[in-house]
């Protein structure tokens, strides 16, 4: 680590809730309130205990990256990068289900997240999906025991994948559901979420602007604890401190866990700037 890192806390002292026969974290803020652990959230989320979340936000592998059966024996980052971009990301692992398994592995951990709904608050879950896996989602979500509360939009803008005689791929979708009733109160939050794709500041090959998470993360003040059961790089969790969250997060690959344990710290010592859009 170069001098200009922050340090990293792995092994905090304290106490912390829901801990009983977890792995020790992979990084721990001094505070407490956010939690990274490197593994699988098929071992993981069971040992969590029921009802401690109120929010889930992930953005879990697609299994798309296009229209036809071969295109799942290409690197990823064929799949989701333009040829002309120069920075490369590592792969990850979960890109290669087909419908069927896709909707089975999704029906899984959306009904491990289920179990760990707060009965006492508005519940909810954000699940990103694109036009591909967008119908699995919607299924495996009412299946896992959520109703299922419609779409979110995010419009990457007019500056991302142009399609010469046809039309701009410029969107992706949020599946929402909710543990119950959602009480009508509070305020309202757009369901078109529009923000610039992260350009050159892009730690992971599918990362999510931490502007559209922000409003996800903050959209209830009831939203006290967040998780993320595929938290890449770490812009969820990122969020959720932004907002003044607790937070959760699970990643399987260590090397993307290291990334979000630094840029976290670096998160960490920085003042909470007021959630703006980019456009």
């Amino acid at each position: 680590m170069s001098m200009a890192e922050p340090a990293v806390s792995r092994s905090p002292d304290r106490d912390t809730p829901a801990t009983a026969g977890l792995p020790d974290p992979y990084y721990q803020s001094p505070d407490g309130r956010i939690t990274l652990y490197h593994g699988d959230c098929r071992e993981i989320l069971p040992r969590l205990p029921e009802g401690s979340v109120d929010l889930v936000v992930t953005d879990p592998p697609y299994s798309g990256g296009g229209a036809w059966g071969s295109d799942r024996n290409r690197p990823i980052a064929q799949k989701y990068q333009n040829s002309d971009v120069v920075q490369q990301h590592s792969d990850y692992q979960g890109d290669c289900r087909d419908q069927h398994s896709l909707r089975l592995w999704m029906f899984w951990w959306l009904g491990e997240l289920r179990r760990l709904a707060n009965p006492h608050v508005a519940s909810a879950c954000a699940v990103f999906a694109d036009w591909r896996n967008l119908t699995c989602g919607i299924d495996a979500l009412q299946m896992a025991g959520w109703v299922y509360r419609g779409l979110l939009v995010w419009d990457k803008t007019e500056a991302c994948r142009p399609q010469r005689g046809w039309f701009r791929s410029q969107i992706e979708f949020v599946i929402l559901g909710s543990a119950g009733c959602i009480p009508r109160d509070g305020r309202t939050t757009p369901s078109i979420l529009r923000e610039y794709l992260p350009g050159a500041k892009r730690e992971h090959q599918a990362q999510k602007p931490v502007g559209i998470l922000r409003q996800i993360c903050g959209a209830r003040d009831d939203w006290h604890t967040v998780i993320d059961p595929f938290a890449g790089s770490g812009s969820t969790l990122e969020a959720a401190l932004l907002e003044g969250r607790r937070a959760i997060g699970i990643e399987l690959e260590e090397r993307y866990c290291e990334i979000a344990a630094k840029r976290l710290a670096r998160a960490q010592q920085q003042p909470p700037l007021p959630l703006q859009s980019q456009i």
